[in-house]
């Protein structure tokens, strides 16, 4: 998607907060983050009305279109739109440096 003048965000579903920092971050093209997220509401939408996991159906689509993304840019800013946080996993935060997590990291 080619960087745009600060088009508007429109989409048939509300995007979330996290969505519009990210397509703001990458300077996404508006009608290029409508059709990324228009085809994961409708990937969505079909699984429910299939009565299949809508949560899998659209993790599968994540992985679908970060594997064909065209361009670096296009494949961080899929990855920030389709992936949810909460599919990340539950890992606690380290505190100090790399050099402290080196040292320790047999413990945890």
């Amino acid at each position: 998607c080619a960087p745009d003048e600060g088009d508007p965000i429109v989409v048939g579903h509300q995007p979330r907060k996290s969505q519009v920092k990210a397509a703001e971050k990458h300077h996404a093209d508006a009608a290029c983050v409508k059709e990324i997220l228009d085809k994961a509401a409708k990937v969505s939408d079909d699984a429910r009305e299939k009565k299949e996991d809508e949560e899998e159906a659209s993790r599968a689509h994540a992985k679908t279109e970060i594997l064909h993304a065209e361009s670096n840019k296009d494949l961080l800013l899929k990855a920030e739109l389709l992936i949810w946080g909460d599919w990340l996993g539950k890992i606690d935060e380290i505190g100090g440096n790399i050099y402290r997590i080196g040292a320790f990291a047999g413990l945890i």
